[in-house]
């Protein structure tokens, strides 16, 4: 509840900031895709630095046995 309420413009993620924009109709699909490209790339850090981590736990989960 307490995160529901300090919910101010200061306090948003980058998506949900995006999304309130975007229902706002403030943005062009231009500025959207540059935003969401931006806020894409800490996922795709993350994703580079464990990438060995991520598919060995990914493949030691799918085998039988």
């Amino acid at each position: 509840m307490a995160a529901a309420r300090a919910a101010g413009p200061s306090t948003q993620t980058v998506s949900v900031a995006l999304s309130r924009l975007a229902f706002n109709g403030y943005v062009t699909p231009n500025e959207m895709f540059a935003g969401l490209a931006i806020a894409s790339i800490p996922m795709v850090v993350v994703f580079a630095v464990f990438q060995r981590s991520i598919l060995s736990g990914l493949s030691a989960g799918a085998l039988k046995g």
